[in-house]
């Protein structure tokens, strides 16, 4: 019998993952790491900026509502008879795991290092460039009305203590424990609602019809079987998601490609997991052109995913995440 502490650990460090087995059908797993710390972070993982240094009396948050917590935004299902254990000495700390995210958002024109006040980054394409896959129409809104919106509320949070202006939203993201407690929420809410949508607009192309290549390739291979299976995965993953929320392609502490699932805004950083590339499975992404047929929105997105740039983010990410020993 597990201890209820143990159990609670359990939760903390978890997150469905989608993978294939030897017949090719998707199934669950769920990996864990039973001694992830619900404390702040030592001293050691402090990030350069100094907008974002722990405080001598940080937040005391219980094991319970952490779970609570991660349990809400992480869609987290567990599974007692499929659990793979991650060894806590060797998982990232936070500050290489801001080193590892900041090297897959350079690889892929995020600039990273911009602090705020936060600004609505420009598409690199026309609003209607992404068509017949992606409508004019719902790319206009999506961008200028709801992406604008977060990053709107997201300033306005940090105004009431304009010294977070000096952290990057990537910092934002790997530290929200650091935040006043009369921000946290907004901060992180919005934060992940312009980072989610920075890199799906990064990662849709009208090029289409790129494949995965080099050592993104190799890895696809090695942990899906086949690119169209990593496919049928995400799609899989896609349809799951209970109301509003993303799929998401990461990679792991281990350097091992994972699917989640996010609810809301939520992205994959809490878990120390990479996010590689999004897929928004909010209404407001294809209710115009798609209405309930989600499964024709995912086959389109499909359609205007540049492989080659969620490469670039899984390579540049691995050259800064340290493997575990074997």
């Amino acid at each position: 019998m597990k201890s209820n502490q143990s159990i609670i650990n359990l939760l903390l460090a978890s997150t469905v993952i989608y993978t294939t087995t030897q017949k090719n059908k998707s199934k669950h797993m769920l990996y864990a790491n039973p001694n992830f710390r619900a404390n702040p972070p030592s001293r050691s993982e402090t990030p350069t900026s100094p907008m974002l240094t722990p405080s001598p009396n940080p937040t005391n948050v219980t094991s319970s509502e952490m779970a609570t917590t991660i349990n809400n935004t992480m869609n987290i299902t567990p599974s007692t008879n499929e659990t793979e254990m991650m060894d806590s000495e060797t998982l990232p700390d936070r500050s290489q795991l801001l080193q590892a995210l900041y090297a897959a958002d350079s690889a892929s024109n995020m600039n990273p290092t911009s602090t705020g006040p936060f600004t609505l980054p420009p598409l690199e394409y026309d609003f209607d460039a992404l068509e017949p896959y992606i409508d004019e129409r719902t790319l206009r809104i999506h961008h200028q009305k709801l992406h604008k919106a977060y990053v709107d509320n997201l300033n306005a949070a940090l105004s009431r203590h304009p010294e977070f202006y000096g952290a990057t939203l990537d910092q934002l993201l790997i530290f929200p424990d650091r935040l006043p407690s009369d921000i946290q929420t907004q901060v992180t809410n919005n934060a992940g609602g312009h980072y989610n949508h920075s890199l799906m607009w990064k990662v849709m192309d009208p090029s289409t019809k790129s494949r995965p290549t080099g050592e993104f390739a190799k890895a696809v291979s090695t942990q899906f079987g086949s690119f169209e299976n990593l496919k049928r995965n995400l799609k899989t993953a896609g349809e799951s998601v209970f109301g509003s929320g993303y799929a998401y392609l990461a990679l792991n502490p281990y350097g091992r490609l994972i699917i989640v699932t996010t609810s809301n805004e939520a992205t994959p950083v809490p878990l120390r997991t990479i996010p590689l590339l999004p897929i928004d499975m909010w209404e407001h992404a294809y209710y115009l052109k798609h209405q309930d047929r989600r499964s024709d929105y995912i086959d389109d997105y499909f359609n205007v995913i540049n492989w080659e740039r969620v490469g670039a983010r899984y390579e540049a990410a691995s050259q800064v995440l340290t493997p575990p020993p074997q």
